[in-house]
């Protein structure tokens, strides 16, 4: 059963999402708001997150920006909720990391097309990524070079080999 969070500070929109999605046999997690947010997603991992953009407290994009800056949840799809389609400009959302959005109100029909096609899309490229991810830390342990992979916007080392931390004792 796929696991979807829904972020929204409005009750009622947030209760009727839910009960949508739930119908359809997805297990649903709920936030008040993109802290809330964040850490139920660190926490329970989702397969898919729906997100108000605005909200009290931490907003759409607050939430977002902390999902791409762990490398457990960087990769989970988002579906930003807008009020209008004036409100934002889409091609920013999708800069910002969103990887779809919907514009309120919608419909039962239009938010479960969104979420199967968003979780659709993530089972193809999962597999892939994963066979990547492998092959490339065969071959980054397999050197004897010294191979660092950092993430520039966090300012962290996402990879550093053993022989890397064999070498800091050397020089310590």
């Amino acid at each position: 059963m796929k696991k979807i969070l829904v972020i929204d500070d409005d009750n009622a929109l947030r209760q009727i999402t839910t009960s949508v999605l739930r119908r359809r046999g997805y297990e649903v997690l709920e936030a008040t708001d993109g802290q809330e947010g964040l850490e139920l997603t660190i926490h329970q991992l989702p397969d898919l997150v729906l997100s108000d953009i605005m909200m009290t407290g931490a907003d759409g994009f607050g939430m977002l920006q902390g999902l791409s800056s762990h490398p457990a949840t960087s990769a989970i799809p988002v579906v930003l909720i807008t009020g209008t389609d004036k409100e934002r400009n889409v091609s920013s959302d999708m800069e910002e990391g969103a990887d779809d959005f919907l514009t309120k109100p919608f419909s039962d029909e239009i938010l479960c097309k969104t979420v199967r096609a968003r979780l659709e899309r993530q089972d193809t490229i999962q597999p892939q990524a994963k066979e990547q991810e492998a092959l490339m830390f065969e071959v980054l342990s397999a050197t004897q070079d010294l191979v660092a992979i950092a993430q520039a916007r966090e300012g962290q080392l996402a990879y550093l080999p053993v022989v890397a931390s064999d070498l800091t004792e050397v020089n310590a």
